[in-house]
């Protein structure tokens, strides 16, 4: 596969065989990996903005996230990262507010040509409902998530069928809902 520079500009199954090559490579390494939370995949993978100070000076990338938890995230791009660099990622929420997570490189490896996978820890905890639909659904013990769970799948729905006003609306009422659980924390 030729990858360009934005790996953004590559066709949905040239992303997914790109996750792919990077899930089955890491299934073949073993080695204790410690976590602090779940992981999540990020499906269909998704284009992402990182804005890198390696103190050699600032430089931004388009990259392909891979998945995320609360305490970090990894994504694939086409350029070497030095672990302990300090970055920000720009995260697009299912509402479509836009976040910046900022963090450190805890590792960066090249996965073939010149396509690396690399890992980031972030300085605090995000709330990764906000951002997959799957991590919302695993909050199925606690009764105060299933009006987000609904309004989740109201969403869903609404844009399966391509229901602009429908969506629209599950939109504003996730982030009421949202909001109404930052209130209360």
């Amino acid at each position: 596969m030729n990858i360009p520079h934005d790996i953004s500009k590559l066709t949905p199954a040239e992303q997914a065989a790109l996750i792919e090559q990077v899930e089955s490579r890491e299934s073949r390494e073993s080695g204790r990996v410690r976590r602090k939370a779940r992981r999540f995949v990020v499906q269909p993978p998704r284009a992402a903005s990182l804005h890198i100070d390696s103190g050699q000076g600032s430089r931004s990338a388009v990259v392909l996230m891979r998945n995320l938890s609360a305490w970090g995230c990894s994504f694939v791009h086409p350029v070497f990262v030095y672990p302990n660099s300090r970055c920000q990622i720009e995260l697009r929420a299912i509402d479509g507010e836009r976040v910046l997570a900022c963090g450190v490189v805890v590792r960066c490896s090249l996965v073939g040509g010149r396509i690396h996978e690399t890992g980031m820890k972030f300085d605090q905890a995000l709330d990764v409902c906000g951002f997959i639909a799957e991590a919302a659904a695993a909050h199925t013990d606690d009764p105060a998530w299933a009006e987000g769970r609904q309004i989740l799948t109201i969403l869903k729905v609404a844009i399966d069928e391509a229901d602009l006003q429908a969506a629209t609306d599950a939109i504003a009422k996730l982030q009421r809902w949202r909001s109404g659980l930052q209130d209360a924390a």
